[in-house]
């Protein structure tokens, strides 16, 4: 005698995961034959180092599975769905979910990039309204990382709510210099400019007349990457501002963005689980979807291309601002997607590497030319498991990450295992 199917829940976001959520309450609803409405909250949660995303999106499908209406995502919402009940369905049926504009394109599931981005935007929001801190700060480095996160700050809180700053050290080049400047520009936000080498050289002078040996090239990057911290955190004193860190995935699972840098401290590391091939495209949406707000076809794209498009002719290679290295020593292509199945899946190296052999690699993850590096790929897969390995430690202490990956079932953090962890990379029959 049951003639409707309510279907409660708490579904935490996932990018792609409204379309497998439809085909699912679609192949209920025709299974049982009768009308289900699916009820999803809307809101923030965490575990302390993750924040959970629950973006509602609430649906209703009739009994042979066509959707007839969905609520709006990353907001509270309310509609009313009229069904008859004592009649099977058919085109007599009445149904209509209020507002209005919530039922329009109901069957278009969202590009990958407009859901990142409301996502993030959502989560930044409610983390800092439930902490009671109503600016952010965002330190423009003049890289693609940063920019990504000034361009949602600056849309999710406001330009009079957000305060950019950049911490030049004698290691940025002048053109990142400029850069940061050019990305504070277009997004109409004055840029602060905190240089860091008075304090930095001061400190090495200290540590040589303490130690009686100058530090050594990782040494000299962890003072630089304390004084941004410094500075930061006394700016955010200043500014009453709550800092966004701009660490990606790629970085944390490698252990590249460092628990005590200015890239991993803050409220939250509000693009920690985008590699870094994912934070080129949410850069390349951004520029769309500012041009659309614009409403000219000449506006000025917050992020320069040369940042995040490959294949400009004078696109500038991440930069890893070191005196030992001027560029990211990472061949991201590579990299983003075997951090992904490592960190998100907890996939086994050797069947990463099977993946490879067999063709089989998700091409979302990777470019398709990444077959061409046959020679280098099953050692970069086992640098990448051992690194991640070494420096779980790091992410433990960094600042917590707003899930939005698709992951596997259990998996909630972004690195493979814990700290104390024996795990060689496989398994040895008994």
């Amino acid at each position: 005698n049951v003639r409707l199917a309510l279907v409660l829940n708490q579904s935490c976001f996932a990018y792609g995961q409204l379309q497998e959520r439809r085909e699912r309450c679609a192949a209920l609803a025709r299974k049982h034959g009768m009308p289900l409405v699916f009820l999803n909250a809307v809101g923030i949660g965490d575990t302390v180092k993750q924040f959970l995303i629950f973006d509602g999106g609430s649906m209703a499908m009739d009994s042979t599975g066509k959707l007839l209406g969905n609520l709006a995502r990353f907001t509270e919402d309310f509609g009313i769905i009229i069904l008859d009940l004592d009649h099977e369905a058919g085109p007599g049926d009445k149904a209509a979910l209020a507002p209005a504009s919530a039922c329009s394109n109901v069957n278009v599931s969202p590009d990958k990039y407009e859901e990142i981005y409301e996502a993030l935007k959502f989560a930044a929001q409610e983390v800092f309204r439930l902490s009671g801190i109503k600016k952010a700060q965002v330190h423009l480095s003049g890289g693609v990382d940063s920019a990504v996160v000034g361009a949602i700050a600056a849309d999710a809180f406001g330009r009079e709510n957000t305060v950019f700053i950049t911490n030049p050290t004698a290691d940025n080049s002048e053109h990142l210099k400029d850069l940061a400047h050019e990305i504070a520009r277009n997004l109409g936000i004055p840029l602060w400019s905190n240089p860091t080498g008075p304090i930095y050289e001061e400190t090495v002078r200290q540590h040589i007349a303490a130690f009686g040996v100058e530090p050594t090239p990782a040494g000299r990057a962890s003072i630089q990457a304390v004084t941004r911290t410094v500075q930061g955190l006394a700016a955010s004193h200043t500014f009453k501002t709550g800092i966004l860190a701009a660490g990606n995935h790629t970085e944390i699972v490698l252990g590249w963005a460092s628990f005590h840098d200015i890239g991993s401290t803050g409220v939250m590391s509000l693009i920690g689980d985008l590699t870094k091939r994912e934070v080129f495209g949410l850069a390349d949406y951004i520029n769309r979807r500012f041009s659309f707000a614009c409403g000219s076809e000449k506006p000025d794209k917050p992020i320069p291309r040369m940042l995040f498009d490959q294949d400009e002719a004078h696109f500038v290679k991440p930069a890893a601002e070191l005196a030992d290295s001027k560029e990211d020593p990472i061949d991201y292509d590579l990299m983003s997607g075997i951090c992904s199945l490592l960190g998100r899946q907890h996939m086994a190296p050797e069947e990463i590497i099977r993946q490879f052999a067999d063709r089989r690699l998700d091409a979302e993850l990777f470019p398709e030319t990444v077959y061409q590096k046959a020679e280098v790929f099953a050692d970069e897969v086992w640098r990448a498991f051992r690194m991640s390995q070494r420096t779980v430690f790091k992410s433990g202490q960094a600042a917590p990450i707003p899930l939005v990956a698709p992951r596997r079932p259990g998996v909630y953090a972004q690195t493979l295992g814990t700290i104390i962890n024996r795990y060689l990379g496989r398994y040895e029959s008994l």
